[in-house]
């Protein structure tokens, strides 16, 4: 695990730490559980065993070190998503291991990393630990996950870390996001949900979003509509499973590839200029 990887905005991940445990509504469908499961299934590969068990995560957490100099040996730049398994600011890391991982990337300049986190909250106290607050590298971007508006909090813990990009990865989007401020924000990335019990993502709740880093002047990936889609009628056409929202608009489940990735008949795949913290 770690080399390429199907994430639209990363080239590829890198793992040093795998397992979990869920926080919110947005991790209900995690796809990492099913990743380690096969993982753990699959005798060639090691590093998972504990971590998922009936189909959830145990709230076990690995640490592999073996895998700390995994970007040290690649030699191509490349745009890496740091612990796409895990949450490099789960609790049961450790400080120490944290350390250990800054520090790779600090070493491996060449590269940009992308560390994700739906516990901004201790990522903030990382930094502010000690007398004065320490600064990740200018090559590692900062990054929450927020999936609906009562959430919006983790940006604001985001927004108070002096990094060289901070971004909201606003997905599985379940909800509109009124509150949603874009201060100190340098990239916003939203995407639906996909999977066996992917939830509809409303067109108008991605609009707002769009239309609000417009305005901003934010860099703006859509990565995708997940399942579903705005339904457009059609003779004999399957209407079975359908959600429709308050607003009477119908949402059709066709499929993650049917229901694509434009927005408004274009495709959206902006990315931040890096600048310094």
């Amino acid at each position: 695990m770690g080399d390429k990887t199907g994430i639209e905005w990363a080239d590829a991940t890198w793992n040093p730490v795998v397992g979990c445990s869920k926080v919110s509504p947005g991790c209900d469908n995690c796809y990492a559980i099913g990743v380690s499961a096969r993982m753990i299934a699959n005798p060639k590969v090691d590093g998972y065993d504990g971590t998922v068990a009936g189909g959830d995560w145990t709230g076990q957490i690995n640490l592999l070190r073996d895998r700390l100099d995994q970007p040290l040996r690649w030699k191509r730049p490349r745009r890496i998503f740091v612990n796409s398994m895990s949450d490099l600011f789960h609790p049961d890391v450790p400080d120490e291991f944290i350390n250990d991982v800054f520090g790779v990337m600090a070493k491996a300049d060449w590269h940009q990393f992308q560390v994700l986190t739906k516990r901004p909250q201790r990522m903030r106290e990382y930094f502010n630990r000690g007398p004065q607050p320490t600064f990740p590298p200018p090559n590692v971007w900062l990054g929450t996950s927020i999936e609906s508006n009562h959430y919006m909090f983790r940006s604001e813990h985001l927004a108070a870390i002096p990094a060289a990009v901070r971004f909201l990865s606003l997905e599985p989007l379940l909800g509109p996001l009124p509150s949603l401020d874009l201060d100190n924000i340098d990239w916003v990335i939203v995407g639906g949900e996909s999977g066996t019990n992917a939830r509809p993502m409303h067109p108008e709740w991605v609009l707002d979003i769009r239309d609000r880093c417009t305005e901003a002047n934010v860099p703006f990936f859509f990565k995708q509509w997940g399942e579903w889609t705005l339904d457009i009628p059609r003779p004999g056409s399957n209407q079975t499973v359908i959600d429709v929202h308050d607003d009477g608009k119908v949402m059709r489940r066709v499929g993650k590839k049917a229901a694509g990735h434009t927005l408004g008949g274009q495709t959206w795949n902006q990315y931040p200029k890096q600048r310094s913290p």
